[in-house]
């Protein structure tokens, strides 16, 4: 051999791997595992049998060897003597790398299931089907620990440890869960324990993901088990993602920080990949539960190698529809039944026809079937009217075992709720109780989980439940909890389904008048919602009766929508809320407002005629809550007559003149309209013609039309007269005529299309002018009429903006149809509050790629996030290609409308009838 051959030989001798097994029975795997470890390039192994005669005793030299081994393999059959168990021991305290393989057994003695549970918490062992795969089980180990141990490794042990410890507090954290509900210890561990149960996801691919799912529809527990896969997938590979699990409620910053937080305290990269399990974000409440949908798709997007997992209830307003889902559906019938008959502990379909429907439908969720099954196993004959019945069952049981301190055990897990839901996170023992034996019983409640001497409820369910309690038994007024409102959404569901109507009534009295959003929001739940059979609440009512808390619910819509109201609640020449037309029959109820001029009683019956002079049309109300249809019926009025005003029927062209009145821009452009139709010589002609429409006696709508305009507008009196006023004060500042408020044509137009007509920079200035109109208008909309909204339209907290825009114009000739029309593609940029709104659209043909939009995205959030930290929605992304609609008459108007019609279908107050 060459003297450079020589030197290129390697320095280090191969790691040392001791083999430790039985020898008795096992001759073979021990061979097969001396093979794999010989044939591998790095290691070399040693067994007791290969050992010449040797002065030293035995025990004292297979010991010695252990502790001279780099690693240990440990060959685990039916049976273990004392020094295998010697051996495990030694290299357990030495601190040396184990890998164990369990070899197929009928059965195992019991020194070798204590000392398998003992290596439990510092190796994961294998199982090896055959005895002829046990060297390629071997050889993939060494592969993974010797690449492991040169990329780190200090750090193997105690992430080995650190995964199995999580996995661990995984099925604890189950099993608690279980054991809240009422299921047997035994039983409860035995589920926690079979990765089967709660396992209905795919495995995902890195990005992020929200899975939604019913309240109780089992998303906690989907998620523990993908969860728990990756535990067992990072322990078998170090080189697959590491896995986190957090509770939404628990990070107290931002998503980045939290796992860069954590890769220090388990040393780990996540530039290598990160699996990251992110429960319950909606009990932040929906404008936080949005943040961490952004945070999560910004950071996938720049970690390619990232899983980010959310789990949420559907709230409303909640951002599903920009990040990746998965929905966890209900049970079918024939799997609630099995379900339920499990934890009952009897066959329950014989039966389960004879349940009212509430509970018929509960147990069609897995947390509700767990909670009847429960029940039943104890009680044969329970039934329940509502899902809050069953959770008291629950709840005072659990109060009930504390004995003489039953009834403060109660009101300590209410003052934890409420704290616990107004905070949106864990909340510090001693902020719930001083004394060290209230501390006592919320440690060792199963309904409540302790963590670091914070503690919380082992189930959202419970949390919000109590929470109800505080607002039912009047321990905590709506008013005080008006900051939080947003995460009371559930908790006020619950209220609903009390038997209390007095209490309903209040409290939904209460959140209309503070916050008539959150009240639609509720209310629209029951839209759609099936009355229990037997429930006739209607006849209990007389017309009278109803008719009066129609009126008075109304009378809480108008205190909420402030000066909204004015312009579309049902009011009366004289400004007071208009009289009532309502019958009640089998069906709901059938009402109409009198807004005439004749006097009438506040409630009497509805004229018999569909048309009828004053009257608005007929409303019939199929009501699906025995307490709050009046606020029910009252809004779907308010909410057809917005929906009316925002989008008059084209064929009337009817104005929201109350809404453009208060801007100059919208005024403006109605005054041009006005002048088209009228065609005047002068603006006093036409405040004479307007003068002499408005003061005609007759209650009748009044129409002009022009040969441009044949449909004309349509007005009531009282428009025209504010119309006139208007005028006057126009003629008052010295103006004479009008002219149209934005650019006008400037050359010959070259076919019948109107746009023809715009030479390139006319048509820009037009489009620049009108949508910097438009966003004035809507913002003065907002804050003339619609402030009992604002905290809760995404347009509206964005403002101030930065509009910009390319405007995309073709050729001239030979325009056939509006695909060859002009193109506008426009997006918003958030500004700082101090800012002015500002329009910047350029001739140009858009070319934004998939990358500028993710951009844009990105920037959109991280700017609404940093300059609207108090906002409680999301931000209102606008990012596409439209054909220009700058030409039909009040365009600045229609588009301000536009956007404030997208707003408040978000809130339920638009088009939802």
């Amino acid at each position: 051999m060459s003297q450079e051959d020589s030197s290129s030989l390697p320095s280090e001798v191969k790691l040392r791997v001791f083999i430790s097994s039985v020898i008795e029975n096992l001759e073979e795997e021990r061979q097969i595992a001396k093979e794999a470890v010989s044939n591998f390039p790095v290691t070399q192994p040693w067994l007791f049998e290969d050992t010449p005669a040797s002065t030293v005793s035995p025990r004292e030299l297979y010991l010695k060897k252990v502790r001279e081994a780099d690693l240990v393999i440990w060959l685990v059959g039916c049976k273990t003597t004392q020094p295998v168990i010697d051996e495990i021991h030694t290299c357990m305290n030495e601190g040396i790398g184990l890998l164990a393989f369990l070899l197929p057994s009928g059965s195992r003695d019991v020194q070798t299931t204590d000392l398998i549970e003992e290596v439990q918490d510092r190796a994961k062992w294998k199982e090896v089907a055959t005895s002829q795969n046990l060297e390629c089980h071997i050889r993939s180990a060494l592969h993974d620990e010797v690449i492991l141990h040169y990329r780190s490794p200090e750090l193997l042990p105690a992430r080995i440890s650190k995964l199995q410890q999580e996995h661990k507090q995984s099925l604890a954290g189950i099993t608690e869960t279980w054991i809240s509900l009422g299921v047997p210890e035994t039983m409860a561990t035995a589920l926690a324990e079979d990765p089967c149960v709660g396992n209905v996801l795919t495995t995902f691919s890195p990005g992020a993901y929200l899975v939604i799912g019913d309240q109780g529809s089992g998303k906690s527990l989907a998620v523990a088990r993908q969860y728990q896969q990756a535990v067992n997938r990072s322990m078998d590979d170090f080189s697959h993602p590491y896995p986190l699990f957090a509770e939404a409620r628990n990070l107290s910053g931002p998503l980045a920080d939290y796992i860069d937080q954590m890769s220090q305290v388990y040393s780990f990269d996540p530039a290598l990949g990160i699996f990251i399990v992110i429960d319950g974000i909606d009990e932040r409440g929906v404008s936080e539960a949005n943040e961490v949908i952004r945070q999560a798709k910004t950071y996938t997007r720049s970690n390619s190698k990232a899983t980010v997992i959310l789990t949420s209830r559907l709230l409303p307003q909640l951002d599903i529809d920009k990040i990746k889902g998965e929905e966890i559906p209900i049970l079918d019938t024939r799997q609630a039944i099995e379900l339920t008959s499990k934890f009952a502990q009897q066959d329950v379909q014989r039966f389960h026809s004879d349940w009212p429907p509430s509970m018929r439908e509960a147990i069609c969720t897995p947390l509700f079937a767990v909670m009847v099954g429960t029940e039943l196993r104890q009680r044969p004959e329970f039934t329940m009217s509502n899902r809050s019945q069953l959770i008291n069952q629950l709840a005072r049981r659990e109060c009930f075992e504390a004995g003489e301190l039953s009834e403060r055990a109660y009101e300590l897990l209410k003052t934890l709720a409420l704290k616990a839901v107004s905070c949106g996170s864990r909340v510090n023992t001693d902020e719930v109780c001083a004394n060290r034996y209230d501390q006592k019983f919320l440690a060792d409640s199963r309904l409540v989980r302790e963590y670091q001497g914070k503690v919380d409820f082992t189930l959202a369910v419970f949390r919000e439940w109590f929470a109800a309690q505080t607002l039912i038994e009047n321990t905590v007024q709506i008013e005080e909890v008006l900051p939080a409102l947003d995460r009371w959404l559930i908790p006020l569901r619950f209220v609903m389904e009390c038997t209390d109507s007095n209490l309903i009534c209040s409290l939904i009295s209460r959140v209309v008048i503070h916050d008539p959003g959150l009240a639609g929001l509720l209310l629209q739940e029951y839209d759609n919602r099936q009355l229990e059979s037997g429930t006739d609440f209607l006849a209990q009512e007389t017309p009278s009766t109803a008719g009066h808390k129609i009126r008075q619910a109304i009378e809480d819509w108008k205190k909420g929508l402030g000066r909204l109201f004015s312009a579309i609640g049902p009011v009366s020449p004289d400004g007071e809320i208009a009289p009532l037309g309502i019958d009640i029959s089998d069906s709901g109820f059938f009402t109409r407002w009198y807004i005439g001029t004749e006097q009438r009683s506040p409630v009497g019956e509805p004229p018999a005629y569909l048309i009828e002079p004053g009257w608005s049309e007929f409303i019939q109300d199929p009501c699906r809550h025995p307490f709050v249809w009046p606020w029910m019926i009252a809004r779907r009025w308010l909410v057809r007559s917005l929906r009316d005003r925002l989008e008059p029927p084209s064929q009337l062209q009817q104005r929201f003149l109350d809404f453009l009145l208060g801007s100059e821009a919208a005024f403006g452009e109605f005054a041009w309209e006005l002048w088209c139709l009228f065609q005047p010589e002068s603006l006093q002609q036409m405040t004479s013609q307007i003068g002499n429409l408005a003061s005609s006696n007759s209650h009748k709508l009044f129409q002009f039309s022009s040969p441009e305009n044949p449909a004309g507008i349509i007005l009531a009196q009282k428009d025209w007269q504010v119309i006139e006023k208007c005028l006057d004060e126009l003629m008052a500042s010295g103006q004479e005529s009008l002219s149209e408020p934005w650019p006008s044509a400037d050359m010959a137009p070259s076919s019948e299309w109107v746009w023809t007509s715009y030479s390139d920079q006319r048509l820009l200035e037009r489009t620049n002018a009108i949508f910097t109109a438009a966003l004035q208008v809507y913002r003065e909309m907002i804050e003339q009429w619609f402030q009992a909204f604002r905290h809760r339209l995404r347009l509206y907290q964005m403002l101030p903006v930065r509009l910009e825009g390319f405007l995309s114009v073709p050729c001239r000739q030979n325009v056939k149809s509006v695909a060859q029309c002009p193109m506008l593609s426009w997006r918003l940029h958030v500004l700082p509050a101090e800012a002015e709104t500002t329009t910047e659209i350029v001739l140009a043909r858009p070319n934004w790629t998939l990358e500028d939009v993710q951009s844009y995205w990105i920037e959109v959030e991280q700017g609404f996030s940093e300059l609207r930290p108090e906002s409680r929605t999301s931000p209102w992304l606008r990012f596409g290609k439209e054909h220009l609609d700058v030409f039909d008459a009040q365009p600045a108007t229609r588009l301000a409308n536009k956007w404030l019609s997208e707003d408040l279908r978000d809130l339920g107050w638009y088009d939802s009838l």
